[in-house]
């Protein structure tokens, strides 16, 4: 502003040189004070990107820093567990995850996309819940026939009930216990096939029916956010190897079933 007032003056007393001079350092100081706050500059049909790209760079930057810091993370996981027995609690491998989603979502990936990124994650969590569902029901199975053997099984009535229980769960096993792993996994179809109908009664039916509708009301919750949420983490690392596995086990065939298993 004093250039510009001084500048007047000059020219005012036919000083033109000041006066050039004071406009030409009036110009420099508006591009000095201005130049750094301009989107762009055009001039001879070249655009030039300034603070909004550097901007837009140190954003990317950020991020790219984000995803390699939770990138390090899987990979000391990874590492960490490699060649052990068992596996980091659902809970841990999930917290990794939702950062990645975190970054994806800013990173303006779309639903599609990201359904395809998380789908074998999503069929394992499927396969998860089927293996806790066929292990409870494999674990009834054993006590069923413990309670057998310890009834008159040299009776004729008691050989041919132990025979039949026999063969029943022979029927039962060679579906049940085909591979899960393929495309498209079909988890309610999975657990009618793991369910040992002709060994239950009708009470032990029901309950089995409602213990099937848990798993696949937590599953549905998983598939809506594409990953283990806080309750089926809770759920499921109460049944992971080397974490209380089989008293777990035990405990949900008591709920569902009634019974305890007195013989480990």
């Amino acid at each position: 502003m004093a250039c510009i007032v001084l500048a007047i003056v000059f020219a005012w007393q036919d000083k033109l040189k000041a006066a050039t001079l004071l406009n030409a350092l009036f110009f420099l100081c508006v591009v000095l004070a201005y130049f750094p706050q301009l989107d762009s500059i055009k001039a001879f049909a070249v655009d030039v990107r300034l603070r909004r790209s550097l901007d837009r760079a140190e954003e990317l930057l950020a991020r790219l820093k984000d995803l390699s810091v939770i990138s390090a993370k899987t990979s000391y996981l990874i590492l960490a567990w490699g060649n052990r027995a068992g596996t980091p609690l659902v809970k841990d491998k999930q917290a990794i995850l939702d950062q990645f989603d975190e970054q994806l979502t800013t990173l303006k990936v779309n639903d599609d996309e990201r359904r395809k990124i998380t789908k074998p994650w999503v069929q394992l969590i499927a396969v998860d819940l089927y293996t806790i569902f066929f292990k409870v029901m494999e674990r009834y199975v054993q006590w069923k026939e413990i309670e057998l053997q310890k009834g008159s099984v040299n009776t004729p009535e008691g050989a041919t009930a132990m025979h039949k229980f026999t063969v029943d769960v022979g029927e039962w096993r060679r579906p049940a216990s085909h591979g899960p792993f393929f495309d498209d996994y079909d988890l309610e179809m999975s657990l009618r096939r793991a369910t040992p109908d002709k060994i239950l009664d009708d009470t032990n039916r029901l309950n089995v029916i409602k213990f099937r509708s848990q798993v696949l009301d937590l599953y549905e919750i998983c598939k809506s956010k594409g990953g283990y949420t806080k309750e089926v983490a809770e759920f499921v690392d109460a049944y992971a190897y080397g974490y209380g596995e089989q008293r777990a086990i035990d405990r949900k065939m008591a709920e569902v079933f009634g019974v305890t298993m007195e013989v480990i």
